[in-house]
């Protein structure tokens, strides 16, 4: 089986065999699952996978009744990670820190990015329920935003 890399030195940027061996209590069912992730290209293929598991873990089984609603929902879950990201910095927890507390469902990775992680998590799952290609229009908008000039003529 392929190591995992896990980030335990970041600076190293390596493949950790301690975290992907079996001997390691983090070693579960959940490492096929955590290996597929891993192998993800694409922006639409997290996209896709991110649904999925939310949808499994029962975030898709209300039904859109209220497309606005559910919407804004979706959105202020969004602003929620990112409260929880601020709250990092507000805690004097460095950015790349990562850090891990004990739940019930193993090791709970925490900290800045994570919470951006969580972010964008949340973001590709709306994408992906009400049919948004993200992926292209990320790529549109990249292209756009190159010709914008400095700061898009604004200051900050």
């Amino acid at each position: 089986m392929s190591a995992l890399y896990c980030g335990c030195d970041p600076e190293a940027k390596h493949v950790c065999e301690w975290h992907s061996s079996p001997t390691n209590p983090r070693y579960d069912h959940a490492t096929q699952l955590e290996m597929r992730i891993l192998t993800l290209k694409s922006i639409s293929g997290w996209q896709a996978k991110v649904y999925e598991i939310n949808a499994s873990n029962g975030f898709h089984d209300d039904p859109i009744v209220d497309e606005t609603g559910a919407l804004g929902k979706r959105l202020l879950l969004v602003v929620e990670e990112l409260t929880e990201a601020y709250a990092e910095l507000r805690a004097n927890r460095a950015v790349t820190e990562t850090y891990y507390t004990e739940t019930p469902q193993g090791l709970k990775p925490e900290g800045f990015g994570v919470e951006l992680a969580d972010a964008v998590i949340r973001i590709l799952d709306i994408a992906e329920r009400w049919g948004i290609d993200l992926q292209g229009l990320m790529a549109e908008k990249t292209i756009y935003n190159a010709k914008r000039g400095y700061k898009h003529g604004k200051q900050f």
